[in-house]
């Protein structure tokens, strides 16, 4: 199994700590956070967020994931899970919503499986194929790969001279 890599937001420095501890041997690497906005400098690739559920964190997060087109699932955690704050937080997007304090193995059966889910997601339309030309991949797609060579052959430069020729009267 791969090890994935895990990006804990939390603004409590000992929770922070323990958690990160107690993640070490399952992650590549943990990355423990104190805010969500120093996410901007760095983006992870393919990471797993954890993030404490306090005020608006979720909200403002999804803005910042939003707004720098990042799509990195997260599971939220909060001392005060209610189950108004748990599904507005799986409304928003988030993998998974624990209550804290929670076990340390059902921490990690969780984030494994919410990093499992999004790396089988298929990705979006819109991820694959952009409707402007100037955005779309450099990728020359087999089927006109043909024509192209086609092309490059009929207006390729000839060795022979292209001096206009006098009529003959």
């Amino acid at each position: 199994m791969e090890r994935s890599q895990f990006v804990l937001i939390d603004s409590d420095v000992h929770r922070r700590a323990k958690i990160s501890h107690e993640l070490t041997n399952l992650a590549s690497y943990v990355i423990p956070l104190e805010h969500y906005s120093e996410l901007t400098q760095f983006w992870p690739k393919d990471a797993v967020l954890l993030v404490e559920d306090s005020g608006g964190t979720i909200d403002s997060l999804c803005r910042l994931l939003k707004m720098h087109q990042k799509d990195l699932p997260f599971v939220a955690f909060s001392a005060e899970a209610s189950p108004l704050r748990r599904s507005a937080a799986l409304l928003k997007g988030a993998g998974a919503y624990l209550p804290w304090p929670c076990g340390i193995e059902e921490l990690k059966s969780t984030l494994l499986s919410v990093a499992a889910s999004h790396a089988t997601k298929a990705p979006a339309p819109s991820e694959l194929e952009s409707v402007f030309p100037q955005m779309a991949p450099n990728v020359i797609r087999p089927q006109e790969d043909a024509g192209l060579r086609q092309m490059r052959e009929l207006w390729r430069a000839s060795n022979e001279s292209h001096a206009p020729q006098a009529y003959a009267e």
